[in-house]
């Protein structure tokens, strides 16, 4: 395409396809790490094992001991820690978090826009992750909370598969494959349950 002096433009879609595939994520994590983090301090006193937070004209403090949940979410480029293998370095690469949970349920996740995720947690014990692209997760939850849940689900998939036989349990455990791991658990349990109860006659 040319303008009017007659000097010609070339269209380069791998421009375009190189724009999207790496800025555009980075653009994404930016504006919400931002916004997640706007008008946020935090203060960490080692000597004290005190966390101070101030969020939007709240304060907050806390001992080292009231944290629930601690996990440092890096880009999956700075896997190299654990396995050794380098990856190549995108725009988003630098970007991550590290998400607390206090005994208080109060949640608070600070992004590398205020605190240096690409090095250790700045607490230690907290749990790492390295996410492709890390994207803030709100739906944390503690391992009690995880259990709860998946005997929750077990519970009510045993109770929606009462009116199966044994053969018919057995033949559905045989494709566990094609289940989630609660329903083969619950598969598993009520088969037990019923062999018992003929045992028990």
């Amino acid at each position: 395409m040319a303008n009017s002096q007659g000097v010609f433009f070339v269209y380069d879609s791998s421009f375009v396809v190189i724009f999207f595939v790496f800025e555009i994520p980075a653009i994404i994590l930016h504006v919400e790490y931002f916004i997640e983090n706007y008008q946020t301090e935090l203060t960490i006193d080692y000597k004290a094992r005190t966390i101070r937070i101030k969020n939007r004209n709240k304060s907050y403090a806390y001992d080292f001991e009231d944290i629930m949940i601690s996990k440092l979410y890096k880009s999956i480029y700075y896997k190299y820690e654990t396995d050794n293998n380098r990856r190549w370095k995108t725009p988003f690469s630098d970007y991550g978090y590290w998400f607390v949970r206090f005994k208080d349920d109060r949640r608070f996740y600070f992004t590398s826009l205020m605190i240096d995720t690409s090095a250790k947690p700045l607490i230690g014990g907290a749990e790492v992750k390295y996410p492709l692209f890390p994207l803030i997760k709100r739906n944390e939850l503690t391992d009690d909370e995880i259990e709860h849940r998946f005997e929750s689900k077990v519970k009510s998939y045993m109770d929606k598969n009462q009116h199966l036989t044994i053969h018919e349990l057995s033949n559905r455990i045989k494709m566990k494959g094609s289940f989630k791991r609660e329903v083969n658990e619950a598969l598993s349990r009520l088969k037990s349950v019923k062999e018992e109860d003929i045992g028990a006659k």
